[in-house]
């Protein structure tokens, strides 16, 4: 079989042919390879960067949440802290308003009364004694109450009531309306309410709860 020249031609040509074969095969594999390996490193680079931002984003809304937190824990200790500090009135208060009180308008007969009610509360308990006392010191008769103490079943932002007969101007008023306005002046602020129990020149101080607002 060696000895026959056609044949060893042809077993070398199929000889050529598969080594071609095999070069082209192992370039296409090579090259399979290649694509597979860089679409592998891809994905694999593409899902971490997935990860990662997901990972951020937790990692962002996380950090918002706990700001968030802290934000509102300031928040309740500042109006704890303002809640528990006791109110006091000041001695530019005290200056602005002991003239009015002072004057004829609560001085000459027939005098007007005042009296201080407060709720049961050991801050405005005392911040109403201090009110008491400084009417007192400025001479302003206070008429006794019946209920010194009241209740309060609403939040009132001012924490103070100036109660009234009427708000329409009436000789017996003024002397209240002038008090109100002017403790308004000084920031002493009082929500004015009409009570007709009051007589004509009766006023109340209510002294509430600070407000949690």
């Amino acid at each position: 079989m060696w000895d026959s020249v056609p044949l060893l031609s042809t077993i070398g040509n199929v000889a050529i042919y598969v080594a071609l074969a095999a070069a082209l095969l192992g370039g296409l594999a090579g090259a399979i390879g290649a694509i597979a390996s860089n679409r592998a490193n891809d994905i694999t680079t593409r899902l971490s960067s997935e990860k990662i931002a997901k990972a951020d984003a937790r990692a962002a809304e996380a950090n918002a949440r706990a700001e968030e937190a802290r934000t509102e824990t300031k928040r309740i200790e500042e109006r704890l802290q303002k809640h528990q500090e006791m109110r006091r009135l000041t001695d530019e208060q005290k200056a602005a308003l002991r003239p009015i009180l002072e004057s004829d308008l609560f001085q000459k007969e027939p005098r007007p009364l005042l009296f201080v009610s407060r709720v049961a509360d050991a801050e405005a308990e005392s911040f109403a004694v201090e009110i008491a006392d400084f009417l007192d010191s400025c001479g302003v008769p206070q008429s006794k109450h019946e209920q010194p103490f009241i209740f309060q079943r609403i939040d009132v932002p001012e924490g103070l009531i100036f109660s009234v007969n009427t708000t329409e101007p009436t000789p017996e008023n003024q002397p209240l309306i002038c008090f109100h306005n002017a403790a308004k002046a000084v920031g002493l602020k009082m929500g004015l309410m009409v009570d007709p129990r009051l007589r004509p020149n009766q006023g109340c101080i209510s002294v509430l709860r600070k407000s949690d607002v």
